[in-house]
């Protein structure tokens, strides 16, 4: 009942993932709640004309699309509230006068226990907006979170205007406190020299180096590992913030998004402090990302030279005697004129010239390739010289930076012989190499042995570069031991966990032993059958064979849905959603701005070309579709279209039954990509270059990421 005075407010608006629960409510009301209903009102008509304003309103219908309220709705309503279907002339009659509307407005109010917000309920709001904008500064989805606030406190919801009044107030109250936060952490001359050094012109061409920035790599070369190295040097020359105390990486990140698309030349047009915020995060932003992309440039390098020395080593085969040999042995050893003696003193002089062989043990492949490495050194030094001006960190005692603090002294002094005392930094295979007489080799060998000590440390944590995000290291990837002392017990609570490992331990070791019941159980009973260590399971018809009345049930709802193109669906589902409008910020103006936006969610949901889906739509051009393309690269739009098909899908009953909503699963998917994107890898099963992407699904399957 509530619900259906709460929607029977003219004015209201609800939040946008309540509007298909609350027509599902209205379709299921008590008989209390019809009882009372029909006491508050004075007559049936009055009543009638109620029931169909609510609804128009939940809807999003205004009073002149009357005739597109489905007859069968309103029957239906007026069948459950026993009164007869309201007349849409009725209904016009009745509101004609715009002080009934108002009056019946304030008893529903009233009667729900609504009140309009004051100025404790407007404080209460913008101190939510405050705490949800560490998250996002979405103006949509703050306003969201304004009405889902509003609603919680039993507050009236108002215009759109004012709601929009305090989402931008909030956000500049938190631009105002993160710009306290960012001139804590820099000084002036930084936040002066940042505008001036993005926007001066980059040699060759005109280009300044914002734009050089923001270029993702190209294809997997020596050439692009030198461009990226050069990027990371320019960003570090304009001394960007390493780290913002106060500042949540998300904030950093939605800040960082503003300027990801914005031209140059509109950068000096922001007004302050947004300006030097955004710039500020890019930089932070960009650096990370920066520092991530050389140092996987750097380590698929190191595998590609490592895979180049282990390509060419050969397996050495086993010394063999020669048959004549062996022949001459056998007679020899079946003469009865020859004593053993005799036999013992010829047989040691045939065989002196095998028996140093015989006692050498064969070289590895790993060995093979280390001495490779060791002989050649134009493939590694060049590398080590773009790796040792990148200030790698680490522990005190590493002793990775120790050789690459040797190995820097050296390269500028132009010294190519190894000290005598030098150790490998990682493992002891390389000692060998190390320790020879020839001075120089052992140098190469330590180069060697520095750089793939160099790729371990990077893959396991131990060295890392402070302005990283994926090798940030190991201190950066867990919890402090005072910020885990202090989240811990709040962690158990909303876990349930214990404060120990016993009570867990006891509960697994109950499901073990239970579960070694059930197998010997059923290897009893001949179920199960164990054959040399492997779990041999019966044939059980009531788990491999599927219900009789499958076939049936299925028959039964495909003749029902029946058969559905593509198109038509996406027809359907955007008629449900308008998902096409979240898209473009707008209603569509025609089917012509629609075609190639559905061609364009194609071409990123396919694995197939712009240029392939713009032949399979006639009349499309492959330039509209790559315009439409440009839409889905804003992240807020296509958030907002994703969240409208997600909470349809939701609102679905038969997707209730599939889970509650709160559980995900993801798996990697192997997409197809040139071999001469710098992140292409050779999928294993497939032998194909490609790349791995995870697919985030809801219990409910609905793809939420």
């Amino acid at each position: 009942m509530r619900t259906l005075l709460w929607s029977y407010l003219g004015w209201h608006r609800f939040p946008g993932e309540m509007s298909t629960f609350e027509v599902r409510s209205f379709f299921t009301l008590s008989p209390q709640d019809r009882q009372r209903l029909r006491r508050r009102f004075r007559s049936r008509a009055h009543l009638g004309a109620a029931i169909q304003l609510g609804f128009l309103r939940m809807t999003g219908t205004t009073l002149d699309a009357l005739d597109h309220v489905p007859r069968a709705v309103l029957e239906q309503v007026a069948c459950q509230l026993r009164v007869p279907t309201p007349e849409l002339t009725t209904l016009r009659a009745l509101y004609r006068r715009r002080a009934t509307l108002f009056a019946h407005q304030a008893w529903a109010c009233e009667y729900a226990g609504f009140q309009r917000p004051d100025s404790v309920d407007v404080t209460a709001v913008v101190e939510a907006l405050l705490a949800g904008s560490s998250i996002t500064l979405d103006r949509y989805r703050l306003a969201r979170q304004a009405r889902e606030e509003l609603f919680t406190r039993r507050c009236l919801v108002p215009s759109d205007r004012e709601i929009d009044e305090w989402v931008r107030r909030a956000i500049h109250l938190v631009e105002l406190e993160d710009r306290r936060h960012l001139d804590a952490a820099t000084t002036v001359v930084q936040r002066e020299g940042w505008l001036a050094g993005l926007l001066t012109e980059r040699a060759p061409g005109p280009i300044t180096l914002l734009e050089w920035l923001r270029r993702p790599p190209r294809k997997r070369s020596t050439k692009t590992l030198h461009e990226e190295v050069a990027k990371f040097h320019a960003l570090m020359t304009l001394s960007p913030p390493s780290e913002i105390r106060g500042i949540p990486p998300e904030l950093l990140r939605a800040y960082a998004r503003r300027m990801r698309r914005r031209r140059p030349t509109k950068v000096r047009q922001i007004s302050e402090p947004r300006r030097t915020l955004e710039i500020a995060a890019l930089l932070t932003v960009l650096t990370a990302r920066q520092s991530d992309t050389v140092l996987r440039l750097i380590e698929m390098r190191i595998a590609e030279i490592w895979r180049w020395a282990q390509a060419l080593a050969r397996p050495e085969p086993h010394p063999t005697l020669p048959s004549d040999l062996a022949q001459q042995l056998a007679h020899a050893m079946d003469d009865p004129q020859l004593s053993d003696a005799a036999f013992r003193e010829w047989a040691r002089s045939v065989l002196a010239p095998w028996k140093p062989g015989a006692r050498s043990t064969r070289r590895t492949r790993a060995a093979q390739a280390r001495e490779r490495l060791a002989a050649n050194h134009r493939r590694i030094r060049p590398l080590l010289r773009i790796l040792i001006p990148l200030r790698l960190q680490g522990a005190a005692d590493n002793p990775v930076i120790t050789a690459l603090r040797e190995l820097k002294w050296c390269y500028c002094e132009q010294w190519f012989d190894l000290y005598d005392s030098a150790r490998a930094p990682i493992g002891h295979a390389w000692n060998e190499l190390i320790q020879t007489w020839d001075r120089q080799q052992a140098f190469r060998a330590f180069e060697a042995a520095t750089l793939w000590a160099v790729r371990r440390g990077l893959r396991n944590g131990s060295l890392w570069l402070p302005h990283a995000e994926h090798y940030g290291g190991q201190h950066r990837l867990l919890l402090s031991e005072q910020r885990w002392g202090a989240l811990r017990s709040a962690f158990l609570d909303r876990r349930s966990l214990s404060s120990t490992a016993e009570p867990y331990l006891e509960r697994v070791l109950a499901q073990v032993k239970a579960g070694l019941q059930a197998v010997e159980h059923a290897a009893g009973t001949g179920d199960v059958c164990i054959e040399d260590g492997r779990v041999i399971l019966r044939d059980d018809p009531a788990v491999s064979i599927e219900r009789g009345d499958a076939d049936l049930l299925r028959e039964q709802l495909y003749a029902r849905v029946g058969r559905a193109q593509l198109p038509d669906l996406l027809l359907a589902v955007d008629g449900e959603t308008h998902f096409s409008w979240e898209l473009l910020g707008r209603q569509p103006s025609s089917p012509e701005e629609l075609v190639p936006l559905y061609g364009a969610i194609l071409v990123a949901a396919l694995a197939l070309d712009s240029t392939d889906v713009a032949m399979m739509i006639p009349g499309v051009r492959l330039s509209a579709i790559r315009r439409a393309s440009l839409l889905l690269e804003e992240e807020r739009h296509l958030r907002r279209a994703n969240d409208t098909v997600i909470e349809f899908l939701q609102a679905q009953p038969l997707s209730q039954q599939w889970g509650r909503g709160f559980e995900a699963s993801s798996d990697l998917m192997s997409l197809d990509v040139s071999r001469h994107l710098w992140l292409a890898r050779v999928d294993p099963k497939r032998r194909r270059h490609a790349v791995g992407t995870y697919t985030h699904v809801l219990d409910r399957w609905g793809i939420v990421y």
